[in-house]
């Protein structure tokens, strides 16, 4: 699937591009490069497959981290997945994300959602994520969440973390670092006996736009 990218900002130690230990081995899905600071192409990869082991990392040695994402044509629907709890456990995602659909001009927010920890449903299976040399851990339950927009449709999302090294995060204060996975689908309205939905993901093509990180303070 085609990517492209709209706009670069800094965000160097924020934002790490990860995937699965020896997922490179199996060719089924293809996924993105796993790094530390990965450029904006890669972050587009990051998001723009449908290996669920190839996702978005962020750190929690900053405050905020803002990306928008952008896709090829307006949807209306987009499923989450984020990388928390232990397995066995009962937590399905430890962090939080602030999801906000934009107008086509870009800064007009159309809709905003805060998606919480406690939101996130168990998808019953786990993942270890390596971003080499820095990261290599797990293996952490995922959870996952559907958000539908009410009668519009957006093109581009911004997401937010903030306070993500604050010292309170795994209390609830702060966002505590999502690591996560955005696709996106148009469905269209039902009869009410029919459910009928388009999974867009692999046409569609991921324009991404890292905001700037606002950190007053940072910590490993």
């Amino acid at each position: 699937m085609t990517i492209f990218v709209l706009k670069l900002y800094n965000t160097n130690g924020i934002l790490h591009a990860g995937y699965g230990p020896n997922t490179t081995s199996d060719p089924l899905v293809g996924e993105s490069p796993a790094k530390p600071n990965p450029t904006d192409a890669d972050i587009a990869a990051s998001l723009g497959n449908l290996n669920l082991n190839s996702l978005l990392v962020t750190r929690e040695n900053a405050d905020t981290a803002i990306i928008e994402v952008s896709f090829a044509r307006p949807v209306n629907t987009f499923f989450f997945w984020e990388r928390g709890g232990t397995p066995g456990g009962t937590v399905a995602g430890d962090s939080d994300l602030l999801v906000e659909a934009l107008a086509e001009d870009g800064t007009t927010v159309l809709a905003s959602y805060k998606i919480l920890r406690a939101n996130y449903t168990k998808a019953d299976y786990n993942i270890s994520t390596i971003v080499p040399p820095v990261l290599n851990n797990g293996p952490f339950n995922i959870g996952s969440i559907g958000i539908r927009l009410d009668g519009i449709r957006a093109r581009t999302l911004r997401l937010t973390s903030e306070r993500n090294n604050d010292l309170q995060r795994l209390n609830g204060v702060g966002d505590n670092g999502p690591d996560f996975k955005v696709i996106a689908a148009d469905v269209k309205v039902p009869e009410p006996s029919v459910v009928f939905a388009t999974l867009l993901a692999a046409s569609l093509g991921i324009f991404v736009k890292r905001g700037k990180d606002r950190s007053t303070r940072s910590r490993e």
